[in-house]
């Protein structure tokens, strides 16, 4: 069941399509895609792929900002930006580790020949 919020991203489309006279055909024209994708997203079932809310943003004259997120989220959303800092911090441990354990794999190759 879908439930109506008017902070879902559908209904933004939907207003953002309708305030430009279009008929979901003629969003789905300008963006290369199916009538039934527009649908889909209005009707929060879906939601559009990085390339199209680009090109969605353009059409609408808003930022990917605008158009994403929520009305009542906060602009640096902490989950997000925990989210990138641990994203981060990973993969620098991550390196770190692939690299340590490289080191400890030649060390144990040269001692196994060395130590014959």
């Amino acid at each position: 069941m879908i439930h109506k919020n008017p902070y879902q991203f559908g209904e933004k489309l939907l207003t953002l399509r309708k305030s430009k006279g279009w008929s979901q055909e003629d969003l789905a024209d300008k963006l290369d895609i199916s009538r039934q994708l527009i649908s889909k997203w209005e009707v929060n079932l879906s939601m559009p792929d990085i390339n199209a809310l680009v090109k969605m943003s353009d059409l609408f004259q808003v930022s990917l900002d605008e158009l994403v997120r929520n009305d009542n989220q906060e602009k640096n959303s902490p989950i997000i930006n925990v989210y990138i800092v641990n994203e981060s911090q990973y993969n620098k441990k991550k390196n770190i580790l692939e690299g340590f354990s490289f080191f400890i794999d030649t060390i144990f190759k040269i001692n196994s020949i060395w130590g014959k």
